[in-house]
């Protein structure tokens, strides 16, 4: 079994990173995507540097912070007054929320998204290993347009690899009852939960464990839904028993550089 442990939503928060350096050094993740357009950019740029171990990529982020390319560009993806993204929290007020693929047009992501990558380029002198997506809320445009930004770049596309390497992420929906960001499910032991769908699935030639790593503060709490479970996250990929389970099954991890296009 080779493991793609991949963390999302690097540079996101301060509390974020300290989750995330604390798990590169202690646990077992080996890709992350950098969200390149948050404010601590340069001080999480300063942290990648010192992992050189870890896989990093951009998680392409049209929904919190500010824009990298012009705002007044991006009239649908961004607040006009204040040159910020509008979140999913606010699109799913409107009516027309899941009902219409709107709220990301092609045009806008796909500037952005080549805007990211060119700052990815000029903070690290290289091209990020892969992009994701963030937040995609089904939106089958957004993930268009991000495909498409991986191919102007010659960039490998997260979903595009876990087709082609048929790795099958280790997601465990079936047992998430109701709002999956309800407290119940966000402080869910996803030690004994990751461990049974590894078991589970052992005979598996790829996986992935999915998470969102971090500690939590107050401006991760105003900003992402996703919070208190990023605690979790980081819990069980520190988890001497995740760790043992891997070594006793000759499991290898890997990371999207071990991937080809």
């Amino acid at each position: 079994m080779k493991i793609l442990v991949q963390s999302d939503d690097f540079g996101f928060t301060r509390s974020v990173n300290a989750g995330m350096a604390d798990a590169f050094e202690r646990g077992i993740i080996t890709s992350t995507g950098l969200f390149v357009n948050m404010p601590i950019v340069n001080e999480s740029v300063s942290i990648m540097k010192k992992y050189p171990h870890i896989c990093f990529g951009i998680d392409i982020n049209v929904v919190s912070g500010p824009s990298v390319s012009d705002y007044r560009l991006l009239p649908t993806l961004c607040n006009q007054e204040t040159g910020m993204f509008i979140q999913t929290t606010e699109r799913m007020k409107d009516p027309r929320w899941g009902k219409e693929d709107i709220f990301k047009p092609y045009d806008e992501v796909f500037l952005e998204g080549c805007a990211q990558v060119e700052r990815f380029i000029e903070l690290l002198g290289y091209k990020p290993n892969y992009l994701q997506s963030h937040s995609k809320s089904g939106s089958e445009t957004y993930m268009s347009a991000i495909r498409d930004v991986a191919r102007k770049y010659s960039i490998k596309f997260a979903p595009d690899m876990y087709v082609k390497y048929h790795i099958k992420p280790l997601f465990d929906f079936e047992n998430i009852h109701g709002d999956p960001f309800s407290f119940e499910n966000r402080t869910r032991d996803e030690v004994s939960v990751k461990l049974r769908l590894l078991e589970e699935n052992k005979n598996e030639e790829y996986v992935m464990l999915p998470s969102h790593c971090g500690f939590v503060d107050a401006e991760l709490m105003k900003m992402s839904r996703c919070n208190i479970d990023r605690a979790y996250d980081h819990e069980y990929l520190t988890s001497p028993l995740i760790k043992e389970w891997i070594k006793n099954n000759d499991a290898e991890l890997i990371s999207f550089r071990d991937l080809e296009i």
